[in-house]
């Protein structure tokens, strides 16, 4: 009698190994969905938790806070400003919305930390500075350690070849994921007074006769907007939207005089046409148009031609972005959201008339 071997044959194994390979390729894909949708769901939750502290602080204080806080030197005689960011009004302190927040956060012990004498970016506030709050991250966001160097200037002549200087490291910042709505126009450039009204003798009509408007949305430099104020209705505005680190950087901390936001490497591999911007969209976004842009262009979350003062999000393959409304609703806003009903959800009283979206 001969002795037979029990075992798997060479041509069996492989079979086998196909059979496990096809399942895994046929589960990945669902398992890779949930835990995004798991992550998804977490934003929600976050926008929702920065809703309701909003309304908290309005019941407190009668108004939302501002998108960032800053005060002329004359006032306040904050170091860091110069004769080219006086125009802008980008002086210091530069607390954003979401560092005032902080206390309806539960984070009062962080707030009472912050040195309210000096500057966001003053070393004596840097451990505030540089604390990550885990509400204000989206876990599908790419913020590798959670910190950046708030800079002056490109890191790479690639993003802006117009650039020839080296870019200077001028605070080291908390990473954010969301940014307030400032309306439809990019507000930081216009020059004027605390309560955001426009000085007509400093911002005369542009070369096509066109002229500057005031912020139309919840949220801009030195804002106290009220509910009263949104006519348009709290559940047809957007007060917050995300903004993902793949595009540029983004923070709950504030505005730092001199800096820049600039698209990051690997962004503007896919998006050419981008360029740098001021330090405001740090913590500030608009729907559109962007500079150098004419109505009608609007750009929703995740725009195929966004600029770094706009909407992004990783979620969905990047085809869109959660968005917190002003009735403390969160809603799901697609890259392909009518650009008349976006630029709509931007404005507080611009008593558009839209359907559902």
């Amino acid at each position: 009698m001969q002795n037979r071997r029990n075992g798997f044959t060479l041509i069996e194994l492989l079979v086998v190994i196909a059979i496990i390979a096809v399942l895994m390729a046929l589960l990945l894909p669902a398992v890779q969905q949930a835990r995004e949708s798991a992550r998804r769901s977490q934003c929600t939750n976050n926008l929702k938790q920065i809703g309701l502290a909003l309304h908290n602080y309005h019941e407190v204080h009668n108004s939302f806070p501002p998108s960032y806080l800053t005060y002329s030197n004359a006032v306040m005689g904050f170091p860091g400003a110069d004769s080219n960011t006086a125009p802008y009004g980008d002086t210091g302190p530069g607390w954003a919305a979401l560092a005032i927040l902080l206390p309806y956060m539960e984070q009062s012990n962080l707030y009472n930390s912050i040195n309210q004498d000096v500057p966001c970016w003053d070393p004596t506030n840097a451990r505030v500075a540089q604390t990550q709050i885990a509400t204000y991250l989206c876990p599908s966001a790419l913020n590798g350690t959670g910190l950046y160097d708030v800079q002056n200037g490109p890191v790479s002549a690639v993003i802006d070849p117009s650039y020839s200087g080296t870019p200077t490291t001028l605070a080291t910042f908390a990473c954010g994921n969301y940014a307030a709505n400032a309306g439809q126009v990019d507000a930081w450039t216009l020059v004027g007074d605390l309560s955001g009204t426009l000085d007509p003798a400093l911002n005369p009509p542009d070369s096509d006769g066109v002229t500057p408007i005031a912020p139309n949305g919840p949220f801009f430099r030195n804002s106290h907007t009220r509910i009263a104020d949104v006519t348009d209705g709290l559940s047809n505005t957007v007060f917050f939207g995300e903004r993902d680190p793949y595009m540029a950087p983004c923070t709950w901390v504030g505005v730092v005089p001199n800096a820049a936001t600039c698209p990051t490497l690997q962004f503007v591999q896919t998006h050419v046409d981008q360029f740098c911007d001021v330090a405001a969209p740090q913590v500030n976004v608009h729907s559109g148009p962007g500079f150098l842009e004419d109505p009608p262009i609007i750009h929703p979350p995740c725009s195929d031609l966004a600029f770094v003062d706009e909407m992004y999000s990783e979620h969905a393959g990047r085809g869109g972005g959660n968005v917190l409304l002003g009735d403390g609703s969160v809603r799901f806003a697609s890259k392909y959201t009518d650009a008349s009903v976006w630029a709509s959800l931007a404005t507080i009283k611009g008593n558009e008339a839209f359907g559902g979206w």
